[in-house]
């Protein structure tokens, strides 16, 4: 292909990406997976796109984000919406590029914690707004700091889901991860204050109404029993953006439980019950088990 030049691989590319402001969101993204996976092949020939089309695929990229709002949620078909959001994923959704800050400040509170009613209070401290994706273990995995024993179970599988959030993760291997980008596992007090958001009464993360599909990932009649993309429950959030703190997958945390056998894993996932999935139920695993339905989420202290 280098031996012909770039100039028909730019041709092919700039008809891919030529703009049609009429398109359909899904026609968007499925542009945007094909531009991806052309990319991606073409790496082996060192090509680049023009500074032009470069451009033109980032605004292709940045137009697609809409489908994260909650008028798209209420307007689209699920089913479309995930095919979306799925090629954004495989294309490289800009929301998990390497650099970007998703840290969301959490403000300290005094409460009594989950079902235990112990009076706890947490100092502000920082929560990234997603949980740890695919796209962001797998850079990670190729890094020196990586144990190739500890690579997650389904690994292959799971690659090609690029925005959903890692699962089959040990705790162990959670905190390596944590580790590597100088950062921690939240504490189970943290991790509840942040689903809180200050407000006592919370039932959930985002208030007191039930679950629903527009709110959450977990069983129920419309459910698509796997993990699913960051961020496509939108109405889920908690009043200060954190996303996906209820449904999709556990979330293990530091603490320990039951004379430390356990780890407490908060949050709920796709196969649970709305019960799971309030703010002060508490789940356990022993950190050496690998689930189906169990990821993390990273915190830090906030700067001096």
């Amino acid at each position: 292909m280098k031996k012909q030049g770039d100039e028909p691989v730019d041709e092919l590319l700039g008809k891919i990406l030529a703009r049609d402001p009429t398109a359909p969101l899904l026609d968007c993204a499925r542009r945007a997976g094909l531009m991806g996976a052309l990319l991606n092949d073409l790496a082996a020939w060192q090509y680049r796109l023009p500074p032009p089309l470069e451009r033109d695929y980032r605004d292709l990229l940045t137009h697609i984000l809409s489908i994260f709002g909650k008028e798209a949620a209420r307007r689209l078909p699920f089913e479309t919406r995930l095919e979306a959001v799925e090629a954004l994923g495989r294309a490289g959704d800009p929301r998990l590029a390497e650099g970007i800050e998703n840290w969301v400040r959490v403000e300290g509170a005094e409460f009594a914690l989950g079902e235990t009613g112990r009076q706890v209070r947490v100092a502000p401290f920082l929560m990234a707004r997603y949980p740890v994706t695919v796209t962001e273990y797998e850079r990670f995995v190729h890094s020196d700091a990586f144990d190739k024993l500890s690579e997650p179970k389904d690994w292959e599988y799971q690659l090609f889901y690029p925005n959903r959030p890692v699962a089959w993760v040990r705790w162990f291997e959670a905190c390596a991860y944590c580790a590597w980008k100088g950062v921690r596992l939240p504490y189970e007090e943290e991790w509840e204050c942040a689903a809180r958001c200050g407000r006592e009464g919370a039932e959930y993360p985002w208030g007191a109404e039930d679950p629903d599909e527009f709110r959450a990932n977990y069983h129920h009649g419309g459910s698509p029993h796997a993990p699913t993309p960051v961020g496509m429950y939108p109405e889920g959030a908690t009043p200060s953006g954190i996303q996906d703190l209820a449904g999709n997958v556990w979330e293990w945390t530091f603490t320990g439980s039951e004379e430390e056998r356990y780890r407490t894993v908060r949050g709920g996932g796709w196969g649970n019950s709305p019960r799971n999935l309030r703010v002060s139920f508490r789940g356990r695993s022993v950190p050496e088990r690998r689930h189906p339905d169990i990821g993390f989420r990273c915190a830090r202290d906030l700067p001096y």
